[in-house]
């Protein structure tokens, strides 16, 4: 089976939680012997001024082939390339990207498939957002026209078939790698080793960071043996990155402060 992903920053230009989630998808898809294209709309963005077509290089990840878009001048190479891959199935990771994928069902004639990463409404609406914006635009479009939408959970499916009465979501929940490192890491814990608790996520008010923080105050005045990892931070933002920070600096005990990595 071919299986084409039409997506954001697929790694190494991950920026986020759809990036690392496709990128094990199309690991899992080539253990059992499907072959995947990837469109990856790497740092997207749309209102780019378009200059003469560009015709970027074909990456080979293993066993798929994967094309790199950063500007519209690229959209008529990345339609080439989706011609030319002749997928079974197209997967779309994005609602902003859902006109493109939309625009190659014609020629190509092949099912849709939409999986929610984020449900924007429900985001907008965590956020304060009351404009309509791009991406719940085209995430509503998705919604309406796949032939199939997938969910990571049944909390989001349930959130999406509250909105859409008559659609029918498939929770397909993300995977972990398995690897020989992570399970040598587990089997080899010594009772006497200190405990850690990793946070791995990008810092964010809907993502729950400042929530973790204090929970991670909590814990750490409670067990004097723990420690804490934080793995991530604001790509892109510096200045947002450094206000977290000093937000765990200022508000938490000096005495705990540097069990916090």
């Amino acid at each position: 089976m071919r299986v084409l992903h039409i997506t954001r920053d697929l790694p190494p230009a991950a920026k986020g939680g759809i990036s690392t989630a496709v990128a094990g998808l199309v690991s899992a898809l080539e253990r059992v012997e499907c072959r995947c294209g990837v469109v990856s709309f790497d740092g997207w963005r749309p209102s780019r001024r378009a200059g003469e077509s560009t015709e970027p290089s074909v990456e080979q990840k293993g066993q798929s082939s994967v094309l790199r878009v950063s500007g519209p001048s690229d959209l008529a190479a990345a339609r080439r390339f989706c011609l030319g891959f002749s997928p079974d199935l197209i997967h779309v990771h994005h609602g902003m990207l859902w006109d493109f994928a939309a625009g190659l069902k014609g020629a190509l004639q092949v099912p849709l498939v939409f999986t929610v990463h984020v449900h924007q409404a429900a985001l907008n609406a965590l956020r304060g957002v009351e404009e309509r914006t791009a991406s719940l635009n085209g995430q509503e479009r998705a919604l309406e026209e796949a032939d199939l939408v997938c969910t990571p959970s049944v909390a989001c499916s349930n959130a999406v078939e509250a909105t859409y009465a008559s659609l029918e979501t498939r929770t397909t929940r993300l995977g972990v790698e398995d690897t020989e490192s992570a399970r040598a890491a587990v089997m080899t814990r010594s009772p006497g080793e200190l405990e850690t608790l990793t946070y791995v996520g990008r810092f964010a008010d809907v993502k729950g960071t400042r929530e973790f923080l204090e929970v991670a105050r909590l814990l750490l005045a409670r067990r004097s043996r723990l420690r804490v990892r934080v793995v991530g931070g604001v790509p892109d933002n510096a200045k947002a990155d450094r206000r977290w920070r000093r937000r765990w600096r200022e508000d938490t005990p000096v005495d705990l402060v540097d069990r916090l990595e």
